[in-house]
C-alpha cells in the first residue's frame, strides 16, 4: 500500500518520469483501496480539481470523508479541504467556470511575483524564469503568508476586544463612586 501511494506521487510530481496524473490515479486509487488515508485523500483533491480524471465534487468529498475516517491525525486537513471544496463549487455555480479560481489566481499573480522574487534574488530577466525554478512550492508560501495575516488580524481583534472590556469595566466602577 505505501509502495501504491509513493508511485503515485512519483506519477503525480514527475519524478524521474514525466507527470503523469492517470497513472497517479491508478496507483493512488489502489492504495486507498488498502485503507490508506494519505492516498484516499490525495485521490479526493485530484476529483476536486479535475486533475487526470472528470472533476466530481461527490466523489470528492466521499473520498475526504473515507480519509478522515481512517486516520484521525486527517481530520484538520480534510476539514480544510472541505472548506475548499465547498469554495470551488460556489465558485463553479455562480461563475459558471469551470476552471479552478486557484488556476486563474496563479496567472494573475505569477508575472509581479516572478518580477519581484527575480529581482530580490538577483535572477536576472523574469520573463526567463518561472516561479517554479524561484520559489518550488510558491503556493503553499503564498499560503503560508495569508495564515499569518489572518492570525495577526485575530490577534489585533482580540486586544482591542480585550482593550474594549478593560475600559468598560473602569468605567462602571468609576459610576459606582
Amino acid at each position: 500500500v505505501a509502495a501504491e501511494l509513493r508511485l503515485g506521487d512519483f506519477h503525480y510530481y514527475g519524478y524521474g518520469m514525466p507527470v503523469d496524473l492517470e497513472g497517479a490515479v491508478l496507483h493512488y486509487r489502489t492504495a486507498a483501496e488498502g485503507r490508506n488515508a494519505q492516498a484516499m485523500f490525495d485521490l479526493a483533491y485530484m476529483y476536486a480539481h479535475g486533475l487526470g480524471l472528470s472533476r466530481d465534487f461527490h466523489l470528492a468529498k466521499r473520498h475526504y470523508d473515507m480519509a478522515s475516517g481512517v486516520a484521525a491525525e486527517a481530520l484538520v486537513p480534510v476539514q480544510l479541504a472541505l472548506v475548499e471544496l465547498s469554495f470551488l463549487q460556489t465558485w463553479q455555480e455562480y461563475t459558471g467556470r469551470k476552471q479552478s479560481p486557484w488556476v486563474e489566481l496563479s496567472a494573475a499573480l505569477q508575472p509581479p511575483l516572478a518580477t519581484v522574487l527575480a529581482a530580490a534574488l538577483g535572477a536576472g530577466d523574469a520573463e526567463d524564469i518561472s516561479m517554479s525554478e524561484l520559489v518550488p512550492e510558491w503556493d503553499t508560501l503564498l499560503i503560508g503568508v495569508l495564515s499569518l495575516l489572518l492570525a495577526y488580524v485575530i490577534g489585533a481583534r482580540l486586544r482591542l476586544r480585550r482593550r474594549e472590556t478593560t475600559e468598560t469595566a473602569g468605567v462602571g466602577i468609576e459610576t459606582m463612586d
